[in-house]
């Protein structure tokens, strides 16, 4: 017979919200309840518990993909080959764990590493773009303005690189 500490329980609870009425259950049954009553509610437990971290594991796994393959064109199939989910559901968990898409997540990852080469090399715009993955200038400059409320009709290309350096000053 295994013996469950409700302080664990417990405190994985408040980890996990959706667990509390499973916990609360398990805790109660095990003072009055047949063996298989408290099996049912320990295995709906670790089911929670299991999904929770492959949600956990998943995102994860994609965001390292995506973090090790930001500088080529990353598609939502080559996500959906990594985790075995389908377009709709990758996206809904990544949103929900790091509160943006994977299409946002990598051209926020690419400006960041964009703007650091601005900062710290002598790179052309265009050479810089290239090499963290956007396919031309012009896609880096919208995004850029885009992602730093700069409006790029008004802006030339010499402003906006001042503004990219005065941005990170």
């Amino acid at each position: 017979m295994c013996v469950i500490d409700s302080r664990w329980l417990q405190a994985k609870g408040k980890e996990h919200s959706s667990l509390q009425p499973l916990i609360e259950e398990l805790i109660n049954l095990s003072f009055t309840a047949t063996e298989v009553e408290k099996q049912k509610c320990f295995f709906a437990v670790l089911c929670d518990l299991l999904n929770s971290y492959l949600a956990n594991d998943t995102t994860e796994k994609i965001r390292l993909y995506i973090q090790n393959n930001y500088t080529k064109n990353v598609s939502i199939k080559d996500l959906e080959n990594l985790v075995f989910l389908s377009k709709n559901q990758i996206i809904k968990l990544f949103k929900k764990n790091y509160n943006m898409t994977p299409h946002k997540y990598i051209i926020e990852l690419r400006l960041d590493n964009a703007c650091d080469l601005l900062l710290s090399t002598d790179r052309t715009i265009n050479i810089i773009a290239s090499s963290v993955g956007f396919s031309d200038y012009s896609i880096f400059y919208k995004a850029f303005c885009d992602a730093r409320n700069f409006d790029e009709d008004t802006v030339s290309l010499q402003e906006t690189y001042k503004k990219i350096i005065n941005a990170f000053d």
